[in-house]
């Protein structure tokens, strides 16, 4: 679905394009009662006993702006951030949930997300709750919320899609009324930043040589992971050699963990940061005789989901995110990441060592 809105957001103001879509929901829900009552349905199935809001967009506080406030009089009960393809900020979602909390323990810090997503903004977000020592919980919630946790401060962190947001919202609005097709033209503007389609490249992107260095510092940190991982016992690359895929958009060493059936890679892919975010590096498996993708998935992933680490089916591959330290020097970027690979063949090693208990 496109429309002439969406393609000239995407031609000449693609930057600004998470701005535009939160002013035009904003719009919507300000200018139609029928809008309204479908976002607080949405919020309410977070908080049922949620009091009626007004909203306003783009108030700054502090060093904190959240795109959209959610207020009961003149006390904020919500704050709404909607991002498409954006990383979190310093600020999120710890800030804006002290932020919060000063005007309410009730409230909701609602994150709104393409639905490709969902769980690596998620982990992202739990993430930085675990680093700042804030005790969460899990909560039950409605069927438009994908995730949500309430926190020791008082208010409840979640996330929800673009898709789910709008679907309630359309859900209460007469066909051929105003607010249905204006619905529309932000529908087809969050459609087109979710998909594929090419993106202008601005000239800010262009002459920012901050992307080619981080890019160039990866596959260096990746030569000297495999280099150290090596020498350290961790992993073998004996018989194996590196290669480059173009259809992944990917650079990758073939590796073993000694000791271990199956051969795994250890990859800089494009494609999987671009789908699942979180980090460009990956470990993959093929699930093939040579690769064993499903033998070591079955050991794998049930202790990665418990360790809230990123695990995928691509392809015919299964593909393991392995995290990259932030803010720290490259000799403790290698020692995190090896630490990684060190505990992956832990587990297989202690599922090895179960088999041949079992077979004595």
């Amino acid at each position: 679905m496109k429309t002439v809105f969406s393609h000239i957001i995407q031609r000449r103001y693609s930057v600004e394009k998470e701005n535009i879509a939160t002013d035009a929901l904003e719009y919507i829900i300000r200018s139609s009662d029928v809008a309204c009552k479908g976002m607080m349905e949405l919020l309410r199935d977070i908080d049922n006993e949620l009091s009626d809001l007004w909203f306003r967009t783009q108030k700054e506080e502090g060093d904190v702006r959240p795109d959209m406030w959610g207020y009961h009089g003149k006390t904020p009960l919500v704050l709404v951030e909607n991002k498409f393809w954006a990383g979190l900020t310093e600020n999120q979602p710890v800030e804006y949930l002290r932020l919060l909390a000063k005007y309410s323990k009730e409230g909701i810090l609602l994150m709104v997300v393409p639905e490709a997503r969902l769980e690596a903004v998620w982990r992202e977000m739990l993430k930085r709750i675990q680093d700042a020592d804030i005790p969460i919980s899990v909560k039950q919630v409605g069927d438009t919320i994908y995730r949500a946790a309430d926190t020791d401060m008082g208010p409840v962190l979640a996330i929800t899609s673009w898709e789910k947001l709008l679907d309630t919202i359309n859900s209460k609005l007469s066909e051929g009324s105003k607010s249905k097709n204006d619905l529309f033209q932000l529908r087809a503007l969050c459609d087109a930043a979710e998909s594929d389609a090419f993106v202008p490249i601005s000239s800010s992107l262009l002459s920012d040589q901050r992307i080619p260095t981080m890019i160039l510092q990866m596959e260096s940190i990746l030569n000297r992971v495999i280099k150290k991982g090596v020498s350290e016992g961790i992993i073998s690359t004996k018989g194996l050699k590196a290669s480059h895929n173009r259809s992944d958009i990917a650079v990758y060493n073939y590796l073993s963990f000694p000791g271990k059936k199956g051969v795994g890679r250890l990859t800089l892919n494009m494609k999987n940061w671009r789908k699942y975010g979180g980090t460009p590096l990956w470990l993959e498996f093929l699930c093939n005789e040579w690769g064993l993708g499903m033998e070591v998935r079955n050991i794998l992933e049930p202790w990665c989901v418990e360790n809230g680490i990123s695990v995928h089916m691509e392809n015919k591959k299964f593909v393991v995110g392995i995290d990259i330290l932030d803010n720290e020097e490259k000799c403790a970027v290698v020692k995190h990441i090896l630490s990684q690979l060190r505990a992956i063949s832990q587990q297989l090693s202690a599922k090895e060592e179960k088999k041949e208990d079992g077979e004595e």
